[in-house]
């Protein structure tokens, strides 16, 4: 069996485009760890898609260099009974495109069913159905909708972001008219900026059901009006690993197609947790989830697919701190 992996920005997503410099160290550490996983499975084959601008020096993988027609050439490599891995974002509904493509072709893709990557990849479809639940979430109004007051200012991003990417600042609300003058407001949301300790959660879901992988801290720099993660302290968090559970369970009985892993960011005031959105796919969490649970990450996702199973506790983790 196959194991084809392709990373949306450093696997030829962007091909012919502008490579942002960050989200490729992000897509390389992602790639490296799960590739890792993979080889300590003893996986007999892992195909590797690649922006043939990108090299690597990698070993035990067959690589594949991408420079244009990205799905054309993709399809052309991947065979009906790979399995695929896929790191996508949701800008442009990318992950739902591609994982319905490889999903028609017969691929098996251990990604959440379709109906929930579209509502994951569109931040107010994701507000709107955790609200039907009860879960605490950050509010979001559509940017053409009338916006309440927020003294410490607002938040305005794409419905279809991806973290920090497109993410604004506007202090005065007059100024969100002047901001989104020449762009279509129903492609963006806006949240009222709530000042609170950024955190997310990496967990396992199955059937409704979810266990934490880790609970981690986001090192978030504001410059300005801009926004960047510059690290991640995964499983930092333990001392809330009851709380988080909850939430977890809370997040999977609200979007049961959710599947394998899953990554939430979240806000923290005080003892009240909010939700901020959902990634149905892999995070940068991920590169240090391996060590920190001594367990072997790619295997357990693999057990939800393969083996109908949910079966870890993090309890004992080890704390550790990735750079960005």
């Amino acid at each position: 069996m196959r194991h084809f992996v392709f990373e949306y920005i450093t696997g030829g997503g962007l091909a012919g485009q502008d490579l942002p410099v960050s989200l490729i160290k992000e897509g390389d550490m992602m790639v490296n760890a799960l590739v890792n996983d993979l080889l300590k499975l003893n996986q007999n084959t892992i195909l590797l898609c690649r922006d043939i601008r990108l090299q690597h020096n990698m070993t035990g993988v067959n690589t594949f260099y991408l420079d244009e027609k990205l799905l054309k050439d993709v399809h052309k490599q991947v065979q009906s009974d790979d399995v695929v891995w896929l790191i996508a974002p949701e800008i442009d509904n990318s992950l739902y495109k591609l994982s319905q493509s490889f999903i028609e072709k017969g691929n098996i893709v251990f990604v959440s069913d379709l109906n929930t990557i579209q509502i994951c990849s569109d931040k107010f479809l994701t507000y709107k159905c955790l609200r039907q639940y009860a879960i605490n979430v950050v509010p979001t109004y559509l940017a053409s909708e009338a916006i309440p007051d927020s003294d410490e200012g607002y938040i305005i991003k794409p419905r279809d972001g991806a973290g920090a990417e497109g993410l604004v600042f506007i202090k005065n609300k007059q100024l969100i008219k002047k901001y989104l003058e020449h762009k279509q407001t129903d492609f963006f949301i806006v949240q009222p900026y709530i000042i609170g300790k950024h955190l997310s959660i990496s967990m396992l879901c199955l059937n409704g059901k979810a266990q934490l992988l880790a609970c981690n801290k986001q090192i978030i720099e504001k410059d300005e009006d801009k926004f960047s993660l510059s690290g991640i302290e995964v499983n930092y968090c333990l001392d809330d690993i009851e709380e988080l559970s909850f939430l977890a369970n809370q997040i999977a009985t609200s979007l049961p197609g959710l599947k394998g892993y899953v990554g939430v960011d979240l806000l923290r005031l005080e003892d009240v947790f909010m939700v901020v959105e959902i990634n149905s796919r892999l995070t940068t969490s991920y590169v240090a989830l391996s060590e920190s649970l001594d367990l072997n990450v790619a295997e357990l996702i693999w057990n939800v697919f393969k083996n109908q199973l949910l079966d870890v506790n993090i309890k004992n983790a080890k704390p550790i701190a990735i750079s960005l």
